[in-house]
């Protein structure tokens, strides 16, 4: 039992300690909406250290028996799903073409014409393009960032005017 406790820690060491440091300290007060697929030692611990940091986490496996027992262990900030709502969005990708213009996807560029081109292809595919700056505000794009994630393109002016460029 100490052995699986021991091997716990050290991979959530070794993952947090592998992340780049903006990625660990970016939702640092915030809470956060997180997926996991696959709740096995792994998923669990990692998730677990999540929700008692108070961030919203979903877990999801091939036994879903498994995962209900987990997040009611790890109490009201754990759930369990499907491996489809577990995965952070992206199925509706496709679907944005349906409501033109509701979901906003940021676009970070130097380059004006690569602003241009960008933001038509993103039209294309039902999304409302919203520069938010130059390449440096790129950073704030990633997963677990304040710009990560689906929002209208009010919502993304707004985070992004609160954002060091």
């Amino acid at each position: 039992m100490k052995r699986r406790v021991l091997v716990k820690a050290a991979v959530t060491a070794v993952v947090v300690g592998g992340l780049p440091r903006f990625a660990r300290t970016a939702t640092a007060g915030r809470k956060t909406k997180i997926g996991i697929v696959g709740s096995g030692m792994v998923g669990s611990a990692l998730g677990g250290v999540w929700v008692r940091a108070g961030h919203e986490v979903m877990f999801s496996s091939l036994d879903i028996e498994h995962d209900k027992a987990l997040a009611a262990r790890l109490g009201p900030n754990a759930r369990a799903g499907t491996p489809r709502e577990a995965a952070i969005g992206a199925s509706r990708m496709g679907e944005a073409h349906r409501e033109p213009g509701r979901i906003g996807m940021p676009v970070a560029a130097d380059d004006a014409a690569a602003i241009e081109i960008a933001s038509r292809l993103i039209r294309d595919i039902g999304y409302e393009p919203v520069p938010v700056g130059g390449l440096a505000m790129g950073k704030y794009l990633m997963p677990g960032t304040p710009l990560a994630g689906e929002h209208s393109p009010a919502e993304i002016r707004r985070i992004a005017a609160t954002l060091k460029k």
